[in-house]
C-alpha cells in the first residue's frame, strides 16, 4: 500500500502530464496572439490572401480608422450586410478610412467569393480566411460581424453587424458611418468626441 506521501506524488505527476498532453494538442494555437477582449485595446495583426492570391497584411496602426468586416457567401444575412458595406465603402474617404473584408472559413473557392463580392458590390479587399483562424481570433460567430479599429490602433467597437438598423444589440449602417466621422474627427485632436464614440459604437448598454 503506498504512503499517502508517495500517492500525493503520484497524482501530482499524473496531473503534470494530463497538463502537458493538453498543451501538446492544443498547441497550434500558442502562435496566435489573443482575441481582444474589449474596447480599447489593440486587436491581433494577421496576413491573409486576397481572392487573387495576394498576401493582405492588417497593422493596427497604420493611421486610418479601419474595418475589419466578417461575413460569408453561406450566410443568407450577409448579402443584405455586403450592400450596405458597398454603399458605406462608396461614401467615405479612403485616405482615413480602409476597409477590409473577412471571408468566414467554408470550402468554397477563392474565385466562388469573388463573384459573389462583385455581384453584391464590394470594392474593398477580400481576404480569405481558409483555416477559420482569424474569424476564430476575433470572436465573430455571429455574421456579419465589424471590427472597428481607430487611428490609434485600439479596438473602438466589435460586435455583429445588422444592415436593416432594427436590432438594437447590434451595430447599424447609421452607427458604423457615424462612429467612422466621429474617430476621424478625434484623430485630429477633438477631445470632446469620447460620449459621442460610446453612443454610436453600437455596443449592448
Amino acid at each position: 500500500m503506498l504512503s499517502p506521501r508517495r500517492s500525493a506524488q503520484l497524482g501530482l505527476l499524473a496531473a503534470c502530464s494530463l497538463i502537458l498532453a493538453s498543451v501538446a494538442l492544443l498547441g497550434w494555437t500558442a502562435s496566435i496572439p489573443p482575441c481582444p477582449e474589449g474596447i480599447g485595446q489593440p486587436p491581433a495583426e494577421f496576413t491573409l490572401q486576397d481572392t487573387d492570391g495576394h498576401p493582405q497584411s492588417f497593422q493596427a496602426t497604420d493611421g486610418k480608422v479601419q474595418i475589419l468586416y466578417f461575413w460569408s457567401i453561406r450566410q443568407t444575412s450577409c448579402h443584405a450586410a455586403n450592400k450596405a458595406m458597398a454603399d458605406l465603402y462608396e461614401k467615405v474617404d479612403h485616405t482615413q478610412v480602409r476597409i477590409l473584408g473577412i471571408h468566414a472559413p467554408t470550402a468554397d473557392t477563392a474565385d466562388a467569393v469573388a463573384v459573389q463580392a462583385a455581384l453584391d458590390g464590394l470594392n474593398f479587399p477580400i481576404l480569405m480566411d481558409h483555416n477559420g483562424d482569424v474569424t476564430r481570433l476575433y470572436h465573430a460567430t455571429d455574421l456579419p460581424a465589424i471590427c472597428v479599429v481607430g487611428t490609434a490602433g485600439l479596438v473602438r467597437s466589435f460586435g455583429a453587424f445588422c444592415p436593416k438598423g432594427i436590432n438594437t444589440s447590434k451595430i447599424s449602417p447609421a452607427q458604423l458611418e457615424a462612429q467612422i466621422k466621429l474617430l476621424i474627427h478625434e484623430s485630429k485632436g477633438d477631445s470632446n468626441t469620447t460620449q459621442a464614440l460610446a453612443n454610436a459604437s453600437g455596443q449592448p448598454k
